[in-house]
């Protein structure tokens, strides 16, 4: 078929058939954004670059009750003021700026895995006002507001880079992972 026979035919039905090139339109909008997911994905880490996939959380800082409020003193900018998570993303993770994610959204944060959100603080996300702070923050630094931020939705729970799952920490040794508070 020729390119101006496929046009003409397209055309026709635009101006016959408008009710036809609507539902073809939603339909290409609903395969490209994937299927009808609802915002979710089996595997959290597919999302992430290959040069951050492999970083995960240092082995037990989840819960460590240190590293908790060392995060939260950072994510609130007490420690560094000029870095202050919640000045955008709210105290309590939900969001005081127009286009912030709401991190107390629990099917938005279980979206992705701990190596994904490390990416994002440390590289930004482009075309937002989510800058990178890799250089204001070390590792050490984000992964501390990572432990802490997750509890607003997350509520204890841990990413298991062994299953790619965000699951509770006794779950862990069910799957052969090690446990979370070992030394």
């Amino acid at each position: 078929m020729n390119f101006s026979l496929t046009k003409n035919i397209f055309t026709a039905s635009m101006r016959y058939h408008p009710s036809i090139f609507l539902y073809f339109n939603c339909l290409a909008v609903f395969l490209i954004m994937g299927c009808g997911q609802g915002g979710t994905t089996s595997r959290p880490t597919l999302d992430v670059p290959l040069e951050f996939a492999d970083k995960h959380m240092p082995e037990g800082w989840w819960n460590d009750a240190k590293v908790l409020s060392e995060g939260r003193l950072l994510y609130q900018g007490v420690t560094k003021p000029f870095v202050n998570c919640a000045k955008c993303h709210g105290r309590d993770g939900k969001p005081t700026k127009r286009g912030a994610p709401d991190l107390s959204d629990a099917r938005r944060v279980r979206r992705f895995s701990d190596s994904y959100w490390f990416w994002r603080i440390e590289e930004g996300v482009p075309m937002t006002s989510m800058e990178g702070w890799s250089k204001k923050l070390s590792d050490q630094e984000i992964w501390k507001i990572i432990a802490y931020q997750r509890n607003f939705a997350l509520r204890g729970q841990v990413y298991n880079p062994a299953t790619d799952r965000w699951e509770d920490p006794g779950a862990q040794q069910k799957t052969g992972a090690s446990p979370e508070n070992s030394e």
